[in-house]
């Protein structure tokens, strides 16, 4: 498939874009997530991260080379992925302290989120058994 026919694919949101993007240009993604992270659980994460910025950015920009705008997201998503955990390790902080202070807030909404609907879950389940 064309690039263009995938960029319109990508403008009606239909999820073929992602699977175009996908066969085509794959290995490139994972690629340079994985050169600019040097880890493979690194690499995965933005790789999944970056079709997600495709998927919900190139409406808005329309791209004119699609291999390059896809370059630039990929490089920028595990750019951004690595700055925390670089910095920290050149500064020699522990693993502990790392995920205290870098991972912890970074998921602690998600978290917030999973608590709040499981203690609802949990109180209709208990209305339900008591009613």
């Amino acid at each position: 498939m064309e690039d263009y026919e995938i960029v319109k694919l990508f403008s009606i949101k239909s999820d073929l874009a992602i699977k175009e993007v996908e066969k085509k240009y794959g290995r490139y993604i994972y690629y340079i997530c994985l050169c600019v992270t040097g880890r493979h659980e690194d690499a995965e994460e933005c790789f999944n991260d970056s079709l997600y910025i495709l998927w919900s950015r190139i409406p808005l920009s329309q791209p004119q080379s699609l291999p390059a705008y896809i370059r630039t997201v990929a490089y920028h998503v595990a750019l951004g992925r690595m700055d925390y955990y670089n910095a920290a390790k050149v500064d020699g902080t522990s693993k502990l302290r790392i995920f205290t202070r870098i991972t912890m807030p970074m998921i602690s909404p998600m978290l917030f989120y999973l608590i709040i609907t499981g203690f609802i879950g949990a109180f209709k389940a208990y209305s339900d058994a008591v009613a």
